[in-house]
């Protein structure tokens, strides 16, 4: 077990005492506690059909010295503990029990009718391992699109996972500058690089992911108005 894994488990054994009982949400035994065996999870409105699969915000996170301080994904993890938890918890099954994990979220892929899964919408890609991980999961569902964000696409190899017809990687810089930014700051990138905005976060409430935009799941050119 890394000390960061380790770290882990601890700060989940001691930060929620009724995990240490079960529920009917909570029906999986881990390291001494209760956890929910779906490991992806439903997005807000703003998500239309996706699932997401999230780890822990920075702690994460390869490449985040810019951005730790002003991360959005930090919010929730701060306001609500069980958020926390189950960030902390999937992190701890990739380092300790990737098979367990696997075999949880294909279980759960099996029985699902959503058509998408963004692979973080907290978190990154951390371990050349944690790649294989997803790569063995995503050829196993191939009508299944899966997309993720990710910083540090200039330090780990994404060329097996990239093979997947299913997969599109989107890189969190346009040429070498963050993709997120003012309204300001994103018409510059659009302008500069053709950029494509997007409209969920540029406040067209009545455009969703998934279903009125379905860009990040095929194209990788795109900033997004932080919020």
């Amino acid at each position: 077990m890394s000390k960061v894994a380790e770290k882990t488990v601890i700060d989940i054994k001691g930060a929620f005492n009724n995990y240490n009982e079960a529920s009917s949400v909570r029906k999986l035994e881990y390291q001494g506690i209760y956890i929910s065996p779906k490991r992806l999870v439903n997005g807000n409105s703003k998500l239309h059909n996706i699932l997401i699969f999230d780890l822990p915000a920075v702690k994460s996170c390869l490449n985040c010295k810019d951005c730790a301080k002003n991360c959005y994904a930090m919010k929730a993890q701060r306001q609500y503990t069980d958020t926390r938890i189950f960030r902390d918890t999937n992190f701890a099954l990739v380092n300790n029990d990737s098979d367990m994990l696997t075999e949880l979220i294909v279980n759960q892929l099996s029985k699902t009718k959503v058509t998408t899964l963004r692979i973080h919408s907290s978190g990154d890609f951390h371990t050349q391992e944690y790649i294989e991980f997803w790569n063995n999961i995503i050829k196993q569902f191939p009508k299944i699109k899966f997309y993720a964000y990710t910083k540090v696409d200039s330090i780990l190899d994404f060329t097996e996972i990239n093979k997947n017809a299913n997969f599109n990687l989107i890189s969190s810089f346009i040429e070498g500058k963050i993709n997120f930014g003012s309204v300001e700051y994103c018409n510059e990138l659009s302008e500069k690089h053709n950029t494509f905005i997007c409209p969920v976060t540029s406040h067209k409430s009545d455009i969703r992911c998934g279903k009125e935009c379905t860009y990040c799941v095929t194209q990788n050119n795109v900033c997004f108005v932080q919020h």
